[in-house]
Formats: structure tokens, sequence, C-alpha cells
């Protein structure tokens, strides 16, 4: 999050700059506490955002980018990643199948 910039235009300008993605923040899914080697903790919040387009590229910190099914997503490498995800995952339908570890 840059000075003087909201959290919610944080997410969005991420968003564009990692995905080449527009969108719309349509709620919070959360906020956790997360580890941090050079700043001790850090607080990471999640999202949901309506995609406003859906080509995507890889931006300025991505080697890559792609679409995903819920049931054929790659590891998430960070923990309060996967809390979001499972919290998104949970309030959708039962066809999602959830077997992400922690």
């Amino acid at each position: 999050m840059e000075l003087e910039e909201t959290p919610e235009a944080a997410v969005l300008r991420e968003l564009l700059e990692e995905t080449g993605l527009t969108g719309q923040v349509t709620g919070l899914i959360g906020l956790k506490a997360a580890p941090n080697r050079i700043y001790h903790t850090v607080l990471v919040a999640g999202y949901r955002v309506a995609p406003l387009s859906t080509t995507i590229h890889a931006g300025d910190d991505a080697m890559s980018v792609r679409w995903f099914h819920c049931q054929e997503m790659p590891p998430i490498a960070f923990g309060s990643h996967r809390a979001f995800i499972r919290c998104v995952l949970d309030s959708r339908s039962a066809s999602c199948h959830r077997d992400h570890h922690n």
C-alpha cells in the first residue's frame, strides 16, 4: 500500500500491475497477521474482487499468471493466502473440493 492510498485502491493497483486485470472490490475476506523475515510481522488483507476484464499477463513482480479451477489450484506458498482461499471456497458451492494444507 502506498502513502495516501486506500487498501481497496492498493488491491486494484496490485491486481493490475501483477496480472493486467481490472476489477471491482466486492468485500473484505479477512485480515491475518503473518510472520515476515524483514519486518517480523505484517498485516495481510484479503479482498474479494470481481474481475472487470479476463485477459491476464504477468506483470512486474509475477513470473507468470494463469487461471485455475478451484479443484486444480497449484500449491499456495503463504499460509495467510491459503486461509483466504479456504474461506472463499468454503462460502461457495460444495462442488469445490478443498484439500489445501497449511
